[in-house]
C-alpha cells in the first residue's frame, strides 16, 4: 500500500513537471517597440509588436494610448500628437495594420503603424519622432495552450507581462484598429 501511494505521488509530481515543461516550450512574449530607422538604414517611423518568446501567440486585444488618452487608431494618434505639424495641403501617408486576432510566430514582428519621411510632411515626421515615446500599449495575448497575459508597455520596452485567466475583459475595451 505504501509503495502504491508513493508511486501515485511520484506520478502526479512528474505530470505537473511535464505540464510546466510543455507550457514553457510554447511560451510567447509580446513586446512593443518604436523605431525611427528601417532594417535598410533608411529613415522611417514605426510602432511594432514583436513576439520574443519561443512559441506562437494570438493577439487578442490591443489598446493604444497617447499620454494616457485612449486612441482609436493611427489617424487619431497622429492628429492628437502632431496636428500642428500636419500640412493640410498634403495628405498624410501612413501604413497601418490591424494586429488584433493576428497570430505571431516566435521571432516574428508586425509593424502596426509606419510613417515614411514623406517630403511633404517633414514637420509631421519630426513631431511624431519626438512624440512616439508618449505612445503606450496594453496588449492581451494567449499561447496555443490558451495561457494568457497582459502587458502594458511604452516605446522604451522592458514591461513584464502579467498572467490573466483570459482576454475577454480586455476585448471589451476600445481596440486599436
Amino acid at each position: 500500500m505504501v509503495v502504491s501511494v508513493g508511486s501515485l505521488l511520484i506520478a502526479r509530481h512528474q505530470a505537473e513537471v511535464m505540464d510546466r515543461q510543455l507550457a514553457a516550450s510554447v511560451w510567447p512574449l509580446v513586446e512593443f517597440d518604436t523605431s525611427n530607422e528601417g532594417d535598410d538604414g533608411k529613415p522611417r517611423l514605426a510602432l511594432t509588436l514583436h513576439n520574443s518568446g519561443v512559441g506562437p501567440t494570438r493577439v487578442r486585444s490591443v489598446r493604444l494610448a497617447y499620454k494616457g488618452r485612449p486612441m482609436r487608431g493611427a489617424v487619431e494618434l497622429l492628429r492628437t500628437c502632431c496636428l500642428a505639424a500636419v500640412d493640410t495641403a498634403h495628405s498624410v501617408t501612413t501604413s497601418t495594420s490591424d494586429v488584433t486576432g493576428r497570430v505571431l510566430t516566435a521571432g516574428r514582428s508586425v509593424d502596426f503603424l509606419v510613417l515614411p519621411p514623406d517630403t511633404g510632411q517633414r514637420a509631421l515626421f519630426s513631431a511624431f519622432n519626438r512624440e512616439r515615446f508618449a505612445v503606450t500599449l496594453r496588449v492581451c495575448y494567449c499561447s496555443v495552450l490558451e495561457d494568457c497575459w497582459v502587458v502594458e508597455s511604452d516605446g522604451h520596452g522592458g514591461a513584464e507581462p502579467a498572467p490573466v485567466a483570459s482576454c475577454a475583459a480586455e476585448r471589451k475595451a476600445t481596440q486599436y484598429r
